[in-house]
């Protein structure tokens, strides 16, 4: 009456490959601002403008990395960011490989609630300078670019831990009732319920 038919192996594979292919997809993905990347220095390192900002000012940069904090004043917006290298995608990686941080200003309103410390980004500008800025017992230069685009990555959904499968899975446990037939009986079938 209710027949259901077990997955074939053909299927699981499908089912199983399909994550895979969505990722290598997912991969060749072109990079961010495409009309800003006609005029970045491909060869420019942030290490380079950190030891000299002054030597670099005009040079166009993809910078990325994660936000200290967000500053929203009468000219306009100031965010600063811990650096961290980008991936093939424009991502920003890890903050252990951070090189060190940076100013980015805009005119424009940027909200401090989506631009919230500890969010990754990825910001495009121009280099004008640098700024000193007490950091500890230190004094910190700060490079500073003119944002000329930006990117918010997605935070990460929290990760919720269910526990093996069968414990939701009332057709799992071994004895079971079975609405189809009177009273109750052993299970006959596998845990992804294929009907006898």
């Amino acid at each position: 009456m209710y027949a259901r038919r077990c997955p074939t192996t053909v299927h699981r594979t499908l089912a199983g490959g399909l994550p895979l292919i969505l990722v290598a997809l997912a991969g060749c993905t072109s990079p961010l601002f495409p009309e800003l990347q006609k005029r970045v220095q491909k060869d420019l390192a942030f290490p380079m403008v950190l030891q000299n900002p002054s030597q670099h000012v005009g040079a166009v940069v993809i910078w990325g990395g994660v936000i200290l904090s967000t500053a929203n004043r009468k000219e306009g917006t100031e965010v600063v960011v811990l650096e961290t290298p980008l991936d093939s995608a424009g991502r920003p990686l890890s903050v252990r490989y951070s090189r060190g941080r940076f100013i980015a200003r805009t005119p424009a309103f940027l909200d401090p609630e989506v631009f919230r410390r500890d969010r990754r980004v990825t910001f495009g500008g121009e280099v004008t300078g640098s700024e000193t800025r007490p950091l500890g017992d230190t004094q910190y230069v700060y490079p500073v670019i003119k944002l000329l685009d930006h990117y918010v990555w997605s935070e990460p959904a929290p990760a919720y831990y269910y526990g093996p499968y069968h414990y939701y899975d009332p057709y799992y446990w071994p004895y079971y009732y079975d609405p189809f037939r009177p009273g109750w009986g052993w299970r006959r079938w596998p845990h992804w319920r294929c009907w006898p």
